[in-house]
């Protein structure tokens, strides 16, 4: 077996796990936060004027986050996830890719959200870990041009 390549995945598959730590914790932050308090205020028998005239957006707004949410917190990490299991494979170089995408992407995402240190923290990590396993070099490549 090629270490090289184990070590790519490794970098991957802790990333991976780190990310899906962070999925819940911010899933489970997403209900409390916007979803129960919203489903909340839908069933209060006596609404707020403010609300009733405004209800309509507020819908149209959580359903837009929700939608947000399902591709940031599902969509992208299913994606992630099977990168993870075709790295090593012939199709390899496009999923490499796609995990180094990611990896930036999550790095800049990190950058923004200073203000919380474990969001900030966690994402400048598995940036970081994403980046790195896309330079990690195949050196069983390398050893059969030379023989």
């Amino acid at each position: 077996m090629d270490t090289k390549m184990q070590r790519s995945k490794m970098l991957i598959l802790i990333g991976n796990i780190i990310n899906l730590v962070y999925i819940v914790l911010s899933l489970t932050l997403f209900y409390q936060k916007t979803l129960y308090p919203f489903s909340m205020l839908l069933k209060d028998k006596n609404p707020t004027v403010s609300f009733i005239s405004y209800k309509h957006e507020v819908i149209v707004y959580v359903i837009f986050l929700t939608l947000v949410a399902a591709v940031q917190y599902i969509i992208i990490p299913v994606l992630e996830w099977v990168a993870f299991f075709k790295v090593g494979t012939i199709k390899e170089k496009g999923w490499k890719k796609f995990i180094f995408i990611m990896g930036i992407l999550t790095l800049i995402i990190g950058l923004f959200r200073f203000q919380n240190i474990l969001v900030f923290i966690l994402n400048i990590v598995v940036g970081v870990l994403f980046i790195l396993s896309f330079y990690v070099k195949n050196d069983s490549k390398e050893k059969m041009k030379t023989k």
